[in-house]
C-alpha cells in the first residue's frame, strides 16, 4: 500500500482506526513521511524521536471532522509538552488518557480534540 499525507489530506475528513506498529496504513504513512520502504519508518526518530509526528500533526485539522478525535501513542522522550503546544496552536486540546511503562519505555496515550467554540449572545453580554 503506497500513500502520502498529500493523498490523505485531499480526502474528506474521515475516521481511521490505526492499531499497532504492524498496521499497514500506519506503516505506509510513516514510510511516506520519512522516505523509507520498510517497517523502520514507523519508528523513525529524528529530533526527540518526532520526525513523523512533526510532519503529521499540522495535517490533523484537515483530516479530522469537527467532532473527530485523534489518539496517539508516544514515548516520554517525544517531548509531550511541545506536542501539546503545537496542537494548541492549531486549536486542539490534549488529554493524557493512559500512562504505562513497558520495559525501558514510558508510554503515553494522548487524545486530541478540537477546542470547543464558545459563542456569545450579544444581548446577554449587553444586559450583563
Amino acid at each position: 500500500m503506497k500513500t502520502s499525507i498529500g493523498t490523505l489530506s485531499s480526502q474528506s475528513p474521515f475516521t481511521a482506526n490505526i492499531v499497532g506498529v504492524g498496521n499497514a496504513m500506519a506503516n505506509a504513512m510513516a514510510n511516506a513521511m520519512v522516505g523509507v520502504c520498510d517497517i523502520s519508518g514507523s519508528w523513525a526518530g529524528g529530533v526527540d524521536g518526532r520526525q513523523v509526528i512533526d510532519r503529521f500533526l499540522p495535517t490533523v485539522p484537515s483530516l479530522l471532522s469537527d467532532n473527530g478525535l485523534l489518539y496517539m501513542i508516544v514515548v516520554k522522550e517525544n517531548n509531550i509538552s511541545e506536542i501539546c503546544d503545537q496542537m494548541k496552536a492549531i486549536n486542539f486540546q490534549m488529554t493524557v488518557v493512559l500512562e504505562r511503562k513497558a520495559g525501558a519505555e514510558h508510554l503515553m496515550a494522548l487524545r486530541f480534540n478540537r477546542c470547543p467554540v464558545i459563542s456569545y449572545d450579544m444581548q446577554t453580554i449587553i444586559n450583563f
